[in-house]
């Protein structure tokens, strides 16, 4: 496959250059896509705020953690009346607004409360167990046995699914998530790889697990962002602070996507 032939998972998804309804604006899906029959609607795909001199709109990215909040990258987040929109598996997009915001102190995460609850059609995602690490040989520094690295999905401001392998998922301290991006991912997989770069901030990585994205993290660096496995309780307690702040208790949390079935310290991983 190449980047060529597959793509954004939208048709037409283009620099809006600062006007709101322009570019790539309520794109179609994409058949070619690769990724088309992977359920990736918890991905946003366009904002108000935007980012840059001429806003790009497609910038600033985020996902939906449950069907009234999304999480993202404190360095580069959205606000409060900020727009942002989804895209249902037939195309429809699906807009709400952000309410509410809070973040952490101390790690790049912040959350955010939508106005109204999002539709079945957009499925949010679970994330990793709080024990991902350990199903990963590793050395004595966290770092994942390069035989055992997982490739993983995620995605860049113009929602390309790109291939990253993670090199470390957040064992120790540091408690950060490591990737390879562009040409360091090794072949085949390179072929559907890029570098990240400005304006991706916020977007999301993924392991794929019984065919649905799993989230990991959204971007911080080209090279790390926060274990959000590691930081459950924290993005729990975002979700509870915004609920809060709104006067309303929605009684959500993140879900663990259970990995039991599985042993990633073969391949295959069953």
């Amino acid at each position: 496959m190449s980047m060529a032939t597959n793509g954004s998972m939208l048709e037409g998804f283009t620099d809006p250059n600062g006007n709101l309804e322009a570019g790539g604006w309520d794109a179609s899906r994409n058949v070619g896509f690769w990724g088309k029959d992977i359920d990736f609607t918890a991905v946003s795909v366009w904002n108000s705020r935007g980012y840059g001199a001429s806003s790009d709109y497609r910038m600033r990215g985020a996902t939906a953690v449950t069907p009234r909040h999304i999480v993202m990258a404190k360095h580069f987040p959205l606000s409060a009346t900020d727009g942002i929109s989804f895209v249902e598996p037939d195309g429809t997009w699906i807009s709400r607004n952000v309410i509410r915001v809070a973040s952490d102190g101390s790690t790049d995460i912040a959350v955010a409360l939508l106005d109204t609850a999002l539709p079945s059609t957009i499925k949010p995602v679970k994330v990793v167990p709080s024990d991902f690490e350990s199903y990963f040989d590793r050395d004595s520094v966290g770092n994942i046995d390069e035989n055992a690295r997982p490739i993983c999905v995620g995605f860049d401001h113009e929602k390309k699914g790109l291939f990253f392998q993670v090199t470390k998922a957040g064992a120790g301290a540091s408690k950060v998530i490591t990737y390879f991006d562009g040409s360091l991912v090794p072949a085949p997989y390179d072929e559907i790889a890029e570098d990240l770069a400005s304006g991706d901030s916020g977007n999301p990585l993924f392991i794929i697990i019984d065919g649905e994205p799993v989230l990991l993290t959204s971007w911080y660096t080209t090279s790390s962002s926060p274990a959000y496995h590691s930081y459950i309780s924290t993005i729990n307690g975002l979700i509870a602070s915004v609920d809060s702040a709104q006067g309303i208790s929605t009684g959500y949390t993140l879900t663990e996507k259970s990995l039991n079935h599985l042993n990633l310290k073969r391949y295959p991983p069953f």
